[in-house]
């Protein structure tokens, strides 16, 4: 039988495929555009977190645990409402930004791709897969039971910080700039932070992601079956 902790994160899954598909079809029937796509990928995550952390007990299975008192919304303990936090600000920022940036300057990595419709359904169902695999570690600190968080130690001090660097190194690097991410051109000018710049999109992953594994602390793992209830 699976935990309720599986259910949230196939609840994740399937709220994160079903943003993207539903963008796909919007973005397909709008003309092949790619003005949705950083979009849709920052409204996923939002919502994946959103359904993760407020929602019980996802395809039934057994009712409320403790901690989820006595309405239909979850409580939550320090540690997973400090990671969602970070997501939703994380996705609320780097959404935003990158929605006005391709208002203004059209993302060539499509141009190609719109010419065949396999082809431009390629980067949405990567997107698919980049979301729930970065963020996977943010979903089960979120999906535990609150009544089983460990209180915040050592491990979560060092995730909050290496966070809040690399939050403000990709801020400031977006701020210096405004330009597209991952393209190289020795026309550019570029802040102090160039070589950030040019790979923002990979070095964002190790420095925003990973800490919320750290946060994520043995005694929070709920990771047996969970017990038969009694007749």
């Amino acid at each position: 039988m699976a935990t309720r902790v599986g259910r949230s994160l196939l609840l994740a899954l399937v709220v994160d495929a079903a943003v993207q598909v539903a963008f796909f079809a919007v973005s397909a029937a709008a003309g092949r555009t790619e003005v949705l796509f950083d979009l849709s990928g920052a409204l996923t995550y939002l919502a994946c977190v959103v359904v993760t952390a407020l929602v019980p007990d996802p395809f039934g299975g057994g009712g409320a645990g403790e901690d989820e008192g006595s309405g239909a919304v979850r409580s939550l303990a320090v540690r997973q409402i400090i990671v969602a936090v970070f997501v939703v600000v994380w996705c609320a920022r780097l959404g935003g930004f990158l929605f006005v940036r391709v208002l203004r300057t059209p993302d060539k990595r499509f141009d190609g791709l719109k010419k065949n419709f396999l082809a431009y359904s390629v980067p949405w169902a990567l997107q698919i897969v980049w979301i729930y695999l970065t963020a996977l570690a943010a979903f089960i600190v979120i999906s535990n039971s609150s009544a089983k968080q460990a209180p915040l130690g050592w491990s979560d001090g060092i995730g909050i910080v290496i966070w809040v660097f690399g939050f403000m190194v990709e801020t400031v690097a977006d701020t210096q700039n405004g330009v597209p991410i991952l393209e190289k051109s020795s026309e550019r000018r570029y802040g102090n932070l160039p070589e950030y710049q040019r790979y923002k999109a990979v070095t964002s992953t190790f420095f925003l992601w990973p800490p919320k594994k750290l946060t994520h602390t043995v005694p929070s793992v709920d990771v047996v079956p969970e017990a038969p209830e009694g007749p």
